[in-house]
């Protein structure tokens, strides 16, 4: 069966083509070997799952690896202190089984989870590492699923309290703990109650930072379009070329890059003698830009949300205004993590779009938003029907309308018919 470019899910190797990301893995392989915890935390369609697989697959034969996402688990299983642990023991314990631990071990390990609780966790992990003859690597993807509870700081307590035992000496804790989510677990604002008596400083301040660079560059891109050459030997294309050309207009933003090719692929080539030039990327852009795709539905919803960033944005691609990054601005920063912001290195620190395609696709929503708006105020200096939200005013139509009869009748002829528009009101 041969091989697509894949914009939904998870990239297999064998059945899709992707970029030689080796260099990225080692690297995070790296934080492993160096027993450290941290967070893996980029925006949406960023990788992070497929990367997690990656690294599964290369750290598999020397260590356990415990690969878990909190998206399947219900919101319901944050409701309490013994669903959320109940739900990690079983999520967990399937990977134990999968990855051929004995049925003993396993057993023991959901053994009492019906009762189980945060510090009975503790204790169940403490015996579990010692009871394996491999060092055991915490993934777990999705956390932001539960990122505003108060039960998911109480296990991240937790972690962090082993963690520290551990290189103390004091205990035994998982190798390397990973977490992967869109914010920065460090650094979350958790929504918990005022009255709330369990509050931590920083649950997550032991995570070492986590700075490999996660957009595909310029090398990685012609290695995705090597191994798509290779199996289409027919299409005549200038690997190179097209590379930089796919990296100018993405930045090397994962799903951009796969989304070009996709379309490049399924829908240009074969209408055109299987010639990939300039030409049909920026068609392919061109073909993506008016589509639908939850990245787009999420780019549109955070700026729709983060009225401060809108704002932001709407200063520098609409007005020109230059902005110069600090670490202290939140919006900036809030910019940054959903992926939409970066930094021009190059360019004294300058904040700008992090990409060609998101430019676009933002100046036009704005200027829609601007000609709506334009539209809508025009209309309502019109009339006086229409309310500021757009809605129809029933109590000014019925007042006219009041209007209108008194005026029609009073003259009439049948003799003098009052009507009170307070009273037709």
């Amino acid at each position: 069966m041969p091989k697509s470019f894949n914009v939904t899910g998870l990239c297999i190797p064998d059945k899709h083509y992707m970029a030689n990301v080796t260099d990225k893995i080692n690297k995070i392989i790296s934080y492993i070997k160096k027993d450290q915890y941290f967070t893996i935390n980029r925006a949406r369609q960023y990788g992070k799952t497929t990367t997690l697989y990656l690294l599964e697959q290369q750290l598999r034969s020397d260590y356990l690896i415990i690969n878990i996402s909190f998206e399947g688990i219900s919101e319901a299983a944050f409701a309490t202190e013994a669903g959320f642990v109940q739900n990690f023991l079983i999520s967990s314990g399937i990977r134990l089984r999968q990855n051929g631990v004995p049925e003993d071990i396993c057993e023991k390990w959901e053994e009492g989870m019906d009762n189980s609780s945060i510090m009975k966790l503790n204790l169940k992990i403490t015996s579990l590492l010692t009871s394996l003859d491999k060092e055991v690597i915490l993934m777990i993807d999705e956390v932001d699923k539960s990122s505003n509870n108060q039960l998911f700081l109480d296990f991240l307590g937790m972690l962090r309290l082993k963690y520290l035992d551990r290189e103390a000496r004091k205990d035994i804790s998982f190798k390397s703990v990973i977490l992967v989510s869109v914010y920065d677990v460090k650094n979350l604002k958790l929504k918990l109650r005022p009255d709330s008596v369990h509050q931590y400083n920083s649950p997550w301040n032991i995570a070492a930072d986590f700075t490999v660079d996660m957009e595909l560059n310029r090398k990685e891109i012609r290695s995705m379009l090597s191994d798509y050459s290779q199996e289409h030997a027919d299409v005549l294309i200038d690997i190179d070329r097209i590379a930089d050309q796919i990296y100018e207009y993405s930045s090397g933003y994962p799903y951009l890059v796969s989304a070009i090719c996709k379309i490049t692929d399924e829908e240009i080539l074969p209408a055109q003698n299987d010639k990939w030039n300039g030409e049909t990327t920026r068609k392919a852009v061109k073909l993506l830009l008016q589509r639908e795709n939850t990245l787009f539905d999420d780019l549109k919803k955070k700026l729709t949300d983060h009225k401060d960033l809108y704002e932001l944005i709407y200063r520098i691609i609409v007005l020109g205004y230059t902005q110069v990054y600090s670490v202290m601005n939140d919006t900036i920063n809030l910019g940054i993590r959903f992926g939409i912001l970066t930094i021009n290195e190059k360019k004294q620190r300058l904040v700008q779009v992090s990409n060609i395609i998101f430019e676009t696709l933002i100046y036009d929503f704005i200027m829609a938003r601007d000609v709506e708006s334009r539209i809508h105020e025009s209309y309502k200096e019109r009339t006086p029907y229409i309310s500021d939200t757009g809605e129809l005013r029933m109590d000014v139509v019925l007042q006219k309308f009041a209007d209108f009869m008194y005026e029609e009748y009073r003259k009439s002829n049948a003799g003098f018919l009052e009507i009170n528009s307070k009273n037709v009101l």
